[in-house]
């Protein structure tokens, strides 16, 4: 696998849901993630926290041009061949 690490170079914090701040300081560039049979070429950053398996960027969602539909929890990516890819979200939680 080819992958291109590209250091930050100003300062990036990401707060987790439970209230942390988490420095990033490296981005994997050019991964391919497979959803439901679909090739996505991502870019990646390595976090600390076990309840995510991955985390899209918006702009990678607007890219695939995602429609999100928060009270059912779905968000449909649609690809450049004009299929679509449904994926449903888990049972989670919002602290309010």
């Amino acid at each position: 696998m080819n992958v291109h690490v590209r250091k930050i170079v100003r300062e990036l914090f990401i707060s987790t849901p439970l209230g942390e701040e988490v420095e990033i300081e490296d981005v994997y560039e050019g991964f391919t993630i497979l959803i439901k049979d679909y090739k996505l070429r991502v870019d990646l950053i390595a976090l600390n926290m076990l309840d995510f398996d991955i985390i899209l960027e918006i702009g990678c969602l607007s890219m695939y041009l995602a429609k999100m539909e928060c009270y059912a929890k779905i968000i449909i990516l649609r690809m450049s061949n004009g299929g679509e890819v449904e994926f449903t979200g888990g049972g989670g939680k919002c602290g309010v």
